[in-house]
Order: C-alpha cells, then sequence, then structure tokens
C-alpha cells in the first residue's frame, strides 16, 4: 500500500463568520475553549490511528488582535503555555496576519488594506511582533483570507520565511472583503516567480527564496451550488461531500488541509458544508487513508513539502 504525507494545519483566530465585525472584538476566550477542544481531538485520533500526528498551527498575529489584546502578539501571549507544550510534541508555528486597517468610512471601524506599501507596512509589523514572542524570525507563513501580491511575496523572502502555505490553487474570488487570484497557480510545492507568485520560476535567479506550498483544492458541489467550486482541504467539512471530490485531486502523494478552531466548537446548528461536529476531523482522514493508502503526518516543514519540481 502507499503512502501519503497528511499535514493537519490549523488557523487560530476568531470566528470567519463574525468577519469584519470579529477585527473590532478580538474575544480569546471561545478561541481557548476551540483550541482546547481541537487538542483533546488531536490526541484521540493518535489513539486511533495509532501515529502521532504533529500539527502546524498558524497563530493570527496583526494590528486587529492589537486593537483588541494590546500587541500584534497578544494571542500568542495568552497561549504561551499552550505553545510550549505543542512545541514539544512536535508540532511547528507559523505568522498568520490579516490585513484590516481601522476606517472611519465601514461600519466594523475596519477595512482590508491593498495598497502595497500598507500591505508591507503590516506584515512587517506582524512579523516584529512575533521575533518579540519567539526571540526568532518566522520561517512559516499563511496570509490571512489567502490574499497574496508582489509586495507581500517579496516582503516574506525579506523576512525570511522558508514555507508559505498560502495558495488557493485555480482559485479565484473578489468581493465581499476578498481579493484572491490564484489562478493557474500549481498544485505542488513551488518556488514562485518574482513577476508572477503564481508561476513557477524555472529560471536561475528568477524566483523568490520561500517555498510556497498549496492547499490541497478539491471541486467540491455543497448543496446551495450550481457547479462544484474549487475549495480548500478542509476537515470540518460535510464528510460525504468531500469524498465526491478526493477522485478529482491534482497532488495525490501530500496533502495540505486545515480547519479553524470555532468550526470544531460553536453553538451552531451542522450546516451543508461546514458540519460544525469535531468527528468530521475522522471521517475525512479516513476517507482519504481509505482511497489513497497510508498516511503519514509531518508538519509544513516536513522534506516532502521541500521537494520542488
Amino acid at each position: 500500500m502507499s503512502t501519503v504525507a497528511f499535514a493537519f494545519t490549523v488557523d487560530v483566530e476568531g470566528a470567519w463568520q463574525d468577519l469584519p465585525q470579529e477585527q473590532a472584538n478580538f474575544d480569546p476566550a471561545p478561541i481557548t475553549a476551540a483550541v482546547e477542544l481541537l487538542e483533546a481531538e488531536i490526541s484521540r485520533l493518535e489513539v486511533f490511528f495509532s501515529k502521532k500526528i504533529p500539527v502546524t498551527w498558524f497563530f493570527r498575529c496583526d494590528d486587529s488582535v492589537a486593537h483588541s489584546m494590546g500587541c500584534q502578539e497578544g494571542l500568542l501571549l495568552h497561549f504561551r503555555e499552550f505553545i510550549e507544550r505543542r512545541k514539544n510534541c512536535g508540532d511547528a508555528f507559523g505568522l498568520h496576519p490579516h490585513f484590516y486597517k481601522l476606517s472611519d468610512n465601514s461600519s466594523s471601524g475596519w477595512d482590508i488594506e491593498t495598497s502595497p506599501e500598507g500591505q508591507r507596512t503590516l506584515l512587517l509589523r506582524a512579523a516584529s511582533a512575533w521575533i518579540r514572542f519567539f526571540n526568532e524570525a518566522p520561517t512559516l507563513s499563511r496570509m490571512g483570507e489567502s490574499i497574496m501580491s508582489s509586495t507581500i511575496a517579496q516582503t516574506l523572502d525579506e523576512i525570511g520565511i522558508r514555507v508559505d502555505a498560502t495558495a488557493l490553487s485555480g482559485r479565484e474570488r473578489k468581493g465581499d472583503g476578498f481579493f484572491v487570484n490564484w489562478v493557474g497557480a500549481p498544485h505542488r510545492p513551488y518556488k514562485p516567480y518574482k513577476k508572477d507568485y503564481r508561476i513557477a520560476a524555472n529560471i536561475e535567479n528568477a524566483s523568490f527564496r520561500f517555498t510556497e506550498v498549496p492547499f490541497s483544492m478539491l471541486p467540491l458541489l455543497a448543496p446551495y451550488d450550481k457547479e462544484p467550486l474549487l475549495r480548500y482541504f478542509n476537515l470540518a467539512y460535510n464528510p460525504a461531500i468531500v469524498k465526491a471530490g478526493l477522485c478529482h485531486l491534482k497532488n495525490r502523494h501530500a496533502f495540505v488541509t486545515v480547519v479553524h478552531p470555532h468550526e470544531v466548537y460553536s453553538n451552531q446548528q451542522p450546516g451543508p458544508l461546514v458540519t460544525f461536529q469535531i468527528g468530521a476531523i475522522q471521517k475525512n482522514i479516513v476517507n482519504v487513508a481509505s482511497e489513497f493508502g497510508d498516511i503519514r503526518f509531518c508538519t509544513l516543514l516536513d522534506k516532502v513539502f521541500k521537494n520542488v519540481r
């Protein structure tokens, strides 16, 4: 039986259904409860699969965190003991800034930053906060809402990022606070071309130094869709819907999945796509194992994600 690499990643942040209001009231209490529940589930899954599950945690660290918690690294400080404990489990940690700025023109008080210089400033500020907490520069990153630009990519290089995990290969979305364009991006790890971050550089000295590791993208047909839509592999999605999309995966050797803590800790009723049920995680992983073979859990710093072709 073949073996597939499986990266279990978590974006530690507020509830996405609250955006952009969540930016104005970044409450760590429900995030803490959700992370604790998720950590307990990971321990249970390790018993179920008889394997260690190293996790890649992407922590919010940005201006909207600072607005509620006093500093950009406020969430990191809040989770200090958790981070130290999970380090000892072999987990990895990455920078996860969102590009929001205070604004008088928005009902929530926040607007998304779209100017290149503004994005650069926010990213550098987030990286500085990360250094204050960890005493070293971040090596892993994932941009909030999968935003990317030439300026952001160049800044990631300057910061010293080794692996960025932002790409939604093949997906474009604009409006409602989203400015995403990953059309044409590979479905495998690649070195982004300096003139277009969506293209794998094949010319010497023409690429950024960091490796872009895309999400596993699935064509999923939710009950409210007219046709399948490319979506990232979210472990909280309805397992039956995910299973139907697995056969269309472009990269079947290395999986990059994600879950947001509130998606498994919520008083919401199960949705047609996001289940809000913690049991969905196990079912989705089992479906991958049944379809593709034995699973080797790893972080995004694993050598399999450095195999750039």
